[in-house]
């Protein structure tokens, strides 16, 4: 991996701005001091749906990597589809089990 901190932030905010299309949710890149910056998520509906997307490239530089906070890449060949992704997590349904 050869990131640097400006390419993960400009990954992280075209994915933002996918998730713009999503109405019920809120999005905030996040700079930390020394680490890599991450995209924040909360659901406009039920603030305690939140979760923290980092992102980095691989040496290639055209791969990009979307993962939850726990790890996992985030499923979706286009940023739309990992866009749609998660919004799912984060909707509120009451009825989804």
């Amino acid at each position: 991996m050869i990131d640097t901190c400006a390419q993960i932030e400009d990954h992280l905010e075209l994915l933002a701005q996918e998730l713009v299309s999503h109405e019920t949710l809120e999005t905030r890149i996040v700079r930390r001091g020394s680490g890599p910056p991450y995209l924040r998520v909360v659901s406009k509906e039920s603030p305690g749906l939140q979760e923290t997307i980092t992102c980095e490239t691989m040496a290639d530089c055209h791969t990009v990597i979307y993962r939850w906070s726990w790890g996992q890449e985030i499923s979706g060949a286009t940023l739309t589809e990992k866009a749609r992704c998660i919004a799912y997590v984060l909707h509120a349904d009451p009825n989804r089990m």
